[in-house]
Formats: structure tokens, C-alpha cells, sequence
């Protein structure tokens, strides 16, 4: 499968007329909270004390009172 705009994004990246921390960033902010999570468990940038401390953060969003 052909990915030109990733080649694209990547060349410029590597060549570096786009600075790699402001491609985070604009990812970071981009993608749902939940397109982040997928990406960071696929490659394996959870430790298991990150994935305590977002069920702790997920759990307690569910059940925080609405008033």
C-alpha cells in the first residue's frame, strides 16, 4: 500500500524542514485521546506504571459526581 503524505511528512522530517518535536505536537494534539493511547500500546511506550495511572485517571472520570 502506498502512504505518500507519511513519505512525505517523513522526508520533510529527516531533511529537516520540519522540526520533529512541532510533528509530535501537532499529532499529539490532533489524534483522540484514544488514537494516542492505541499508538503508544502498539509500540510499547506504556510501562505498567503508566497503565495504573491512567485506569486510576479513567476511573475516576466515570465516577466523578455531575454536580
Amino acid at each position: 500500500m502506498s502512504r505518500p503524505c507519511t513519505n512525505l511528512l517523513l522526508d520533510k522530517v529527516e531533511q529537516q524542514l520540519l522540526d520533529k518535536d512541532q510533528v509530535i505536537m501537532a499529532f499529539s494534539k490532533y489524534l483522540s485521546e484514544d488514537q494516542v493511547r492505541d499508538m503508544m500500546e502498539a509500540n510499547e511506550m506504556l510501562s505498567q506504571d503508566d497503565e495504573i495511572i491512567l485506569w486510576r485517571t479513567r476511573s475516576t472520570k466515570e465516577h466523578r459526581p455531575l454536580y
